[in-house]
């Protein structure tokens, strides 16, 4: 019945925005879409484009027009993006999830930087909390592999955030919920025409809050280690409260000299949540740092253009798990307060280097090619454990077992190693009057994973100036991540061995339409997936599990996006359907006799933590020459563990100052205003149900633009 209201909103809001469209507005003859809604995209092709014509599924949002809406943070921005959600991860880091594909130990998403790939190379995590807000001028969203142009992780989509290249600068501090203060800034000096620096950063910190975590689970091998301390299994609490608070530090740097660019970027996310698969008396403070350096030229001739890279990136991660040993737990003895020490080894091993080059030739105004070669080295640092405050019957018992004193000295839970990857890259262009077609594939060749060659098969059909036609083949595919194949010496992480390279076969059908101020798309996707790597933790017979595993998946869904724009007011709206979203297949009762027949028994367990609608209404209106007013709410459909959410935020902005120096603006944001309580189960079996947000909250800030 909610759905059913929801799905008339939407549809009445559309509309009435069709009626409203039927009246030319006076003044707006001389403005394109383009300028209106600034929609040309760049993550698919080598050029800009508007969206009609890119040989992809894209969505693109400006950072102006989503700050106007309510949202202020990059993980809520890609809630916009019709099919996207992003969920809070065991390990507290966020998740993005394109298409309802997850894993929080290897997210299938791609992360670009300004076309510059920037993840971890042991779990595949990138600093979506990590990037300052205001150094973003826009993010584009691909949904569907992206493996020509970017190659691993490219398998579901591929987030591309734009950083700013105009000379203004821009300053803002807010304070709000939580005690919540978040400073940041956009800095841009002009040392000559073809020499300019840019710099941003942010700093947030707040004191968090305590959410509701339901539904932990408690692995045997975790009781029979009490019980061989205490000769029975202890009452272990499987749900209770958590603090959890997110601040970071964030700095980037651009400098472009001529056809050299050169960019630095540096973070540090310091958070608390849940540490891992574990009850909430083993809550963790952890430390997540990132940093990346990248160098490209670019030549542009009349017909050939050519660019060089090369980019190296380094992550490190140090988690502190409080309490592990006692306070609501005695069963290690004496009911100390002991904590454990999760760190990376030497951070020199944990990096990603890349270089590479490309070339574009444009033979003539129907024919183009495109090329390019990369090599790439990937490297993780050991995982470290350290033990502070252990109880000596803990210690005597770990020694019994042959550990060493993890008081004094760090112990290797996992070697995770290193790999090469090279790749060779090519795709044709070709138009002939209403067509266009594209076909290319890359090439991989992975010293651990093997060889393997994705192809893409795009055409674009002009139906006439406003409308196009578009069916897109593509193959996506991903090395699993370096902690996903390791085997732990102390059986901390279940990986496999075995495990092998996933691939994705995605077939798109979409229909655009644009005019002068309005966009429409409707998108209709299939894909199958061939080894799909899940890690899966499940409460099973005889024995739970903790593993990772090849599955094969086939998913299918329908995805509408419209946008309308006038002069003085933007209006946004999008749904999609994911067919087997919120439906279980696999048993709750899992009794299995080996790992092929646990296999068959799980079937497509995410599905049922994926919710089948998800949906976006907003809208930007300027009453007067100097405020603004917006909102936005986002839907979130009903998953196994988590009821449909409406996420309803408003932003109220006017410009209290103004001189030929610049503007000082003020601005109100109210978030969750309908007081929703947010879930976030994650895809173990059952479901652990984690803490998604605080209810109503409010941030208030001064903004000044130079």
């Amino acid at each position: 019945m909610r759905i059913s209201v929801y799905c008339f909103l939407f549809l009445l809001l559309s509309s009435f925005c069709l009626i409203l469209h039927a009246a030319p507005s006076e003044g707006f003859s001389n403005l394109s879409l383009e300028q209106l809604l600034k929609i040309d995209v760049s993550v698919a092709s080598v050029y800009e484009e508007t969206i009609p014509e890119t040989p992809a599924i894209v969505s693109r949002y400006s950072l102006d027009d989503v700050k106007h809406m309510g949202i202020s943070r990059l993980e809520d921005l890609l809630t916009l993006i019709p099919g996207v959600i992003v969920k809070q991860g065991v390990n507290a880091y966020p998740v993005v999830i394109i298409r309802g594909i997850t894993q929080y130990t290897n997210q299938k998403v791609l992360f670009l930087l300004d076309d510059v790939p920037y993840w971890d190379s042991e779990n595949g995590n990138f600093p979506i909390r990590g990037i300052p807000i205001e150094a973003i001028d826009h993010v584009e969203v691909i949904r569907g592999p992206g493996a020509i142009y970017y190659g691993t992780n490219a398998m579901t989509g591929v987030i591309k955030v734009t950083t700013k290249k105009d000379s203004s600068h821009i300053v803002t501090a807010s304070a709000g919920e939580n005690n919540l203060r978040n400073t940041s800034a956009y800095l841009s000096h002009g040392f000559s025409d073809d020499i300019r620096l840019h710099f941003a950063y942010e700093v947030r910190r707040e004191d968090g809050y305590r959410g509701e975590l339901n539904n932990t689970l408690i692995f045997d091998q975790f009781r029979f280690v009490a019980e061989d301390l205490l000769g029975e299994s202890p009452a272990i609490p499987i749900s209770g409260t958590i603090p959890v608070v997110d601040e970071s530090d964030s700095y980037w740097l651009k400098l472009k000299v001529h056809d050299l660019t050169v960019v630095g970027h540096y973070f540090e996310n310091n958070y608390q949540q849940i540490s891992g698969i574990l009850a909430p008396f083993t809550q963790s403070e952890a430390e997540y740092k990132g940093k990346l350096l990248h160098l490209d030229y670019e030549w542009q001739g009349d017909e050939i253009s050519t660019r060089i890279f090369s980019d190296y990136s380094q992550f490190e991660n140090t988690e502190r798990v409080a309490h592990a040993f006692g306070q609501n737990i005695t069963f290690f003895g004496g009911g100390s307060s002991g904590t454990t020490i999760f760190e990376s080894g030497d951070i020199e091993d944990a990096y990603r280097w890349r270089s590479g080059g490309t070339l574009n030739i444009h033979i003539n105004e129907m024919l183009s090619v495109f090329a390019g070669a990369e090599y790439e080295r990937r490297s993780a640092a050991d995982s470290l454990i350290l033990v502070q405050g252990m109880p000596t019957a803990a210690s005597d018992f770990l020694a019994s077992l042959g550990f060493p004193d993890l008081a004094t000295e760090p112990f290797s839970v996992e070697e995770h190693g290193k790999l090469q990857e090279r790749s060779l890259y090519a795709q044709l262009d070709w138009k002939f009057e209403s067509w266009r077609w594209l076909l290319g594939a890359r090439h991989t060749d992975n010293s651990r994973w093997g060889k393997t060659t994705t192809p893409r098969l795009s055409t674009v059909y002009s139906i006439d100036g406003q409308q196009s036609l578009k069916l897109l083949y593509s193959v996506g595919f991903n090395t699993p991540s370096l902690n996903a194949s390791e085997v732990s010496e102390i059986g901390a992480v279940v990986a496999n061995p075995d495990l092998e390279s996933e691939e994705i076969r995605t077939t798109d059908l979409a229909y655009t339409f644009s005019d002068n101020n309005t966009l429409f798309v409707a998108n209709l996707y299939y894909f199958e997936t061939d080894g799909l790597v899940q890690n899966v933790f499940a409460s099973s017979e005889p024995a739970d599990i903790d593993i990772n595993l090849n599955l094969d998946v086939t998913r299918w869904g329908i995805e509408l996006d419209y946008q309308f724009a006038e002069i003085n007011w933007k209006f946004f709206s999008n749904i999609s359907y994911h067919h087997q979203g919120n439906r279980s297949d696999h048993s709750e009762d899992i009794i299995y006799s080996s790992i092929a027949d646990f296999t068959d028994q799980i079937g497509d367990f995410t599905a049922a933590v994926i919710p089948r609608y998800t949906g976006v209404l907003g809208g930007i209106y300027n009453p007067t020459s100097n405020s603004t007013l917006g909102s936005s709410l986002r839907y979130i459909g009903e998953m196994k563990g988590a009821a449909a959410v409406r996420l309803l935020n408003v932003n109220y902005g006017i410009d209290v100052y103004s001189d030929d120096n610049g503007t000082l603006e003020f601005y109100l944001q109210l978030t969750n205003v309908l007081d929703e309580d947010i879930v976030h189960p994650d895809d173990s079996i059952p479901p652990i149900e984690l803490p998604g947000g605080d209810g109503r909250g409010w941030v208030s800030g001064i903004q000044w633009h130079l």
